[in-house]
Parts: C-alpha cells; sequence; structure tokens
C-alpha cells in the first residue's frame, strides 16, 4: 500500500536551514548534505537598518526581514535551526560521574553557578558529553538567560518560521569544519568568529570544546575608526559612517608601501592608519587567547586557526594575521568556496565578504543542533501537538505514524533505562566490595598506622630532604586559572624566607642551609600585574581575583599590596596596575601563619 504523507512532512523534505541572527544583519543558508560535502540550495545576507536595530521595534522589524527573506530566495523549507551568542550565554566545561538524567542538571547548575551573572533558575540549560576518562565524563554545559532563546523564536514564529533547535556559535562553526574535514586526533583548532560587535575565540582539541573567549572588538570597530576628516586635494573631506563602511568594504587594510588614492582624493596611507589600530589591538587580543590556550592546556602548539564572519573577509586582514599571528596554518571558512553552489552573477568580491559570513548559519544547518539544545520545552514538538497537526488528514496514515514515533520512543527509554540498570548494578557492587573491605581488623589498621610513623621518621632522617617542599608547577597553575579575564600578569618573582617563633617573615634568602631550630623555610611570591576596563569592572574583577586567592587551597596567604590607575596614554583602554604578595601551602601542610611582613 503506497502511504501519501501529509503536505507538511514533504515540504522541504531532504534540506536544512540555518538562520543566524546577528545584532548587524541577518543570514540564511539552505543546504543539502551530499556524500561528499554540502550544497548550497539558497542564501542570503540582509543587514538591519541601523535606525530600527533597538528596543522592542526590532523584533517586529527583524521578523518581517526574515519573512522577506524567505518569500525572495523562494526558500520553502520552514524549519530552521538558531543560535545564541553573547554575555548572557554561559559555556563551562566540568568533570562528573555518571549519574541520572535529573542529577545531572543540579550537578551542572551547581558547577556553573560562579560564572552565570543572571538568575540560573528559569536559565535554559543543557550539556553534552565530550569523552570519558578515569571514569569521569567531560561535559560541555551551556547555560542561557531565561528570555534570550523566547525572543528569538518568538520573532522567527512570527516571520512564519518553525525552529526545530537552538545551539550556540562555537558549536556551529565546529559542526561546519567537521563536515568538511574530519577531526584528527591530537590537533589542536582555533575557530575564530569575527562580528560586527565582537570576535569570539573558540579553542577544539580530540572533539573537546576546552575554551572561548570573547573581544570586544569586531567590525564596527573599523568603521568609526574611519569617520574623520581626511586632508585631499581641494581641501578636507568629510567621512561619515554611511562613507567608512564603503572605504572599509572597498579598501579594507591598504598594504604599507601602498602611495594610491581614493576617487575623492583620501590617500590609502591615511585609511591604512585609521585602520590599523583596531586591527591591531584585535590581533594582540587574538595572540594573547592563543598563548594562554596553549599554557592552560599544555599545547606545544595551536595547529590550525579558522577565521569565519563577514569581519574576516576585510581586504588585507588575512596576510597581515598571518604575519603578526607568526602561523602558516591559516584558514578562511567560506561557504561559497567549501560548499557545492552556483555563482553566476556573484562578484569575486563578494564571495570573499559574504562567503565567511554564512560560515554559523551553513554549520547550523549541518549539526542541527544535535549536541546542544536549548530550544525551551514549550516550543518543543510533543505527541499531544502531533495529534493535533494531524487530525485533518487520513486516520489511517497519522495513525501509523504515531505509532511508529510511540515505538522509537519506547525504545530509546527502554535502552536508556537498561543503561541505567547496568550502572547502578556496577555501583551497587562496588559498595559491596568496599562494606567487605572495611570489615579489616583493627589491630592491623594500628600495624599499618605504626609502620607508617617508622618510615616518616626515618625518610625525615634522609640527607637532601626538601626542605620547602611547595608545589611550584601546581602554584603557577592556579595563577593561571584564577587570572581575571580581563588582565593579566606582568612580573612574578619569587623568594624564601623562615619564619620566627611567632610566625612573622625571618630571615630572607634562597639558600639550603641547615635550620637548627627545625623551622621550614617558605616560599614568597610577588606578582604584579594589570587589569583592564572601565572602574566598576575593574574594582569587581580585582575584588573577585583576591577574594579567589584568598579562597584558594594552594595559597595560605594572599594580600594586596597596592593598586593605582594606569598612565593614560600606556594603552588605548583604561585600567588598573597592581601589586600584590602570596604565600603558598606546603605540600601536605594545613597550618596558617599569624602573620607576615614586607
Amino acid at each position: 500500500m503506497k502511504l501519501n504523507l501529509p503536505s507538511f512532512f514533504s515540504k522541504g523534505l531532504g534540506s536544512r536551514v540555518g538562520l543566524d541572527v546577528g545584532s548587524h544583519s541577518i543570514k540564511v543558508v539552505e543546504l543539502m548534505p551530499r556524500s561528499d560535502g554540502f550544497e548550497i540550495v539558497h542564501y542570503a545576507v540582509h543587514e538591519i537598518p541601523k535606525e530600527e536595530n533597538r528596543g522592542k521595534a526590532s523584533k517586529r522589524v527583524v521578523s518581517r526581514l526574515i519573512q522577506e527573506i524567505f518569500t525572495e530566495n523562494k526558500i520553502a523549507n520552514k524549519k530552521v535551526y538558531l543560535s545564541v551568542s553573547g554575555q548572557q550565554v554561559v559555556i563551562r566545561q566540568g568533570e562528573f560521574p555518571k549519574m541520572p538524567e535529573k542529577e545531572m542538571l543540579e550537578a551542572v547548575k551547581w558547577n556553573a553557578q560562579e560564572e552565570v551573572l543572571f538568575p540560573i533558575e528559569g536559565a535554559e540549560i543543557d550539556w553534552h558529553v565530550m569523552g570519558e576518562e578515569s571514569g569521569l565524563q567531560e561535559v560541555l554545559t551551556v547555560v542561557v538567560e531565561q528570555s534570550v532563546a523566547p525572543e528569538l523564536i518568538e520573532m522567527a514564529l512570527a516571520a512564519d518560521l518553525k525552529p526545530k533547535g537552538v545551539t550556540v556559535v562555537p558549536i556551529a562553526l565546529w559542526d561546519y569544519d567537521k563536515a568538511l574535514e574530519p577531526t584528527q586526533p591530537g590537533i589542536a583548532t582555533c575557530y575564530i568568529d569575527m562580528g560586527a560587535e565582537r570576535t569570539r575565540v573558540y579553542f577544539v582539541t580530540d572533539d573537546r570544546l576546552l575554551f572561548s573567549r570573547e573581544i570586544p572588538n569586531g567590525g564596527n570597530h573599523v568603521t568609526k575608526a574611519l569617520t574623520d576628516q581626511y586632508d585631499g586635494p581641494n581641501g578636507i573631506i568629510e567621512v561619515d559612517e554611511k562613507k567608512a563602511e564603503e572605504l572599509k568594504k572597498i579598501y579594507g587594510l591598504p598594504r604599507d608601501d601602498d602611495a594610491g588614492t581614493t576617487p575623492e582624493g583620501i590617500s590609502l596611507k591615511d585609511i591604512r592608519e585609521h585602520v590599523l589600530p583596531p586591527i591591531s589591538k584585535q590581533t594582540e587580543e587574538i595572540y594573547r587567547s592563543i598563548e594562554y590556550f596553549k599554557n592552560r592546556h599544555k599545547q606545544n602548539k595551536v595547529h590550525r586557526i579558522i577565521f569565519s564572519g563577514g569581519a574576516s573577509g576585510l581586504h588585507g586582514l588575512y596576510n597581515y594575521l598571518k604575519e603578526n599571528l607568526e602561523s602558516d596554518e591559516l584558514e578562511r571558512c567560506n561557504v561559497f568556496m567549501q560548499g557545492a553552489t552556483h555563482l553566476a552573477g556573484l562578484a569575486m568580491e563578494d564571495i570573499k565578504l559574504m562567503g565567511p559570513s554564512l560560515a554559523v548559519a551553513a554549520g547550523l544547518a549541518l549539526g542541527q543542533a544535535d549536541k546542544i539544545n536549548v530550544l525551551p520545552e514549550q516550543y518543543r514538538v510533543n505527541i499531544k501537538k502531533t495529534l493535533t497537526q494531524l487530525a485533518p488528514y487520513s486516520a489511517v496514515p497519522a495513525v501509523i505514524l504515531i505509532l511508529l514515533f510511540y515505538s522509537m520512543g519506547q525504545r530509546d527509554l527502554l535502552k536508556k533505562k537498561q543503561i541505567e540498570l547496568k550502572t547502578k548494578s556496577t555501583l551497587l557492587t562496588q559498595v559491596r566490595q568496599l562494606f567487605e573491605d572495611s570489615k579489616m581488623p583493627m589491630d592491623e589498621l594500628e600495624k599499618l598506622s605504626k609502620e607508617k610513623l617508622r618510615l616518616q621518621e626515618e625518610f625525615s632522617l634522609l640527607p637532601g630532604k626538601d626542605r620547602n617542599p611547595v608545589n611550584l608547577p601546581e602554584v603557577m597553575e592556579e595563577l593561571a586559572r584564577l587570572a581575571p579575564e580581563n588582565g593579566s600578569f606582568t612580573h612574578i618573582e619569587y623568594a624564601s624566607f623562615l619564619p620566627d617563633s611567632a610566625g612573622n617573615k625571618g630571615r630572607a634568602g634562597d639558600k639550603d642551609e641547615d635550620d637548627t631550630d627545625g623551622k621550614q623555610r617558605r616560599l614568597i611570591l610577588r606578582v604584579s600585574g594589570q587589569i583592564f576596563g572601565d572602574e566598576p569592572r575593574v574594582l569587581d574583577s580585582l575584588t573577585r581575583f583576591l577574594d579567589q586567592m584568598k579562597r584558594s587551597p594552594v595559597f595560605e596567604k594572599a594580600q594586596l599590596d597596592g593598586s593605582e590607575v594606569m598612565t593614560e596614554n600606556i594603552y588605548t583602554e583604561p585600567g588598573i596596575e597592581f601589586k600584590m604578595t602570596l604565600i603558598p601551602v606546603l605540600r601536605g601542610s594545613t597550618k596558617t601563619l599569624n602573620a607576615f611582613s614586607g
């Protein structure tokens, strides 16, 4: 018997649509997956009018623009995948033992709460298990502020679309890259998405998203830098924001030796002088992010650096980044060049500018939010909604489809319960074994304790015994872990000292001399650094950093020695310089010094 499917099942069957709504523009990609990659069916990039991208009016404007894009480009498939990003989205990694789904939800909430600056209750939360090692699961967690996803979805619904999933930008870029090139073990990849307002940096190794960072610098900063008065052959030339955007798209970052002029008579050297500062600042921040990742995750190098986003298509930027990032492995995402599509009538300059900006939308369509999906529950399809949609159609096909979906759901549920039962059985066996092991006679335990004391006494008599057993690598790793995101260390020095009888700092020096009174030499660190940002942000970062250092189990003492505002002409961004004194905890010790000075 031939089964006639309802029209809403066949509409757009086989194709996938990614919709990337940014602060500056709307990008849409409809593609068809193939064994050798993907084929672009339809695409569109539409800028949001600047006067309409603020407040509630923007939602109506964006919905209307989305609807017009789908109509004008004849995109029949209305099922779309969306992305969220920004400060209201928190991405965090953590290690957890295997546990039921409800317990995992509470565990990831607890793990993420220190980074979440909005109410975590009511927020959309999803997680993805990236791998397992030594019985612990490495889990990627995404927390999205309660109002973000619904606002985006309501705009899509107002445009007569059907949202199927919502994920985050790094996952979309990751999915796009994996569709083109299979992941190789041990290869560290850096994804850099350069947007209008921000540049986002992500690092992936062995199918694990290890680190992410947002840099508040994007294409609009170049436009603002070009907005100025220029000396022309016939006098002063006024360049407003609209003209600056045009100059940016045409000339980008001119070469240092380029002696030409624009038709208006603006020197290309003048354009370079205006464009270079924001580009240089952005490149410096990218370089610092790469170095931090290598130090934090003990990587010798970042093997691949992949750029995407509309701002990455700036003329001359690729060569500048290649020179200043000191890497030969720079790649650019370009949907037009990496996927099969019809490019007739599209100028090469448009291909270079538009192609990178479509990478996130293409990644959304390819990945279909299979790893992370923060689509709120009220927008998800359930059996009741499906029955309501099928009611006007033939009863027999509807019943068959419902039974098929129900059967598949029950099989998945059964498989999940079997895995859960096996896990609990294993845990029960381990608990029983631990119970049996705990029944050992107390005299045997006492015997072992005495033997331990005897060995410790013998060890203390051995020559060459370390008199200052501080785990210096652990100290440095803790400093790197707690460092403010908007700050850096400029100087770290350390020395040893011998506490006096009151616990105060006594003799200084770094010689391995014998101490007749039995005291151990202690390590003291002097740390200098900088924190950037406006005054409230700097004070918040410094307070939080000092509090975390005081609460850290690695340091016994943490003291702020002083701070002062940096001279304005040193950096382009305001900030402070600070000095701090730290005393690490001795390995295996829980003692606390009464005081220290200096």
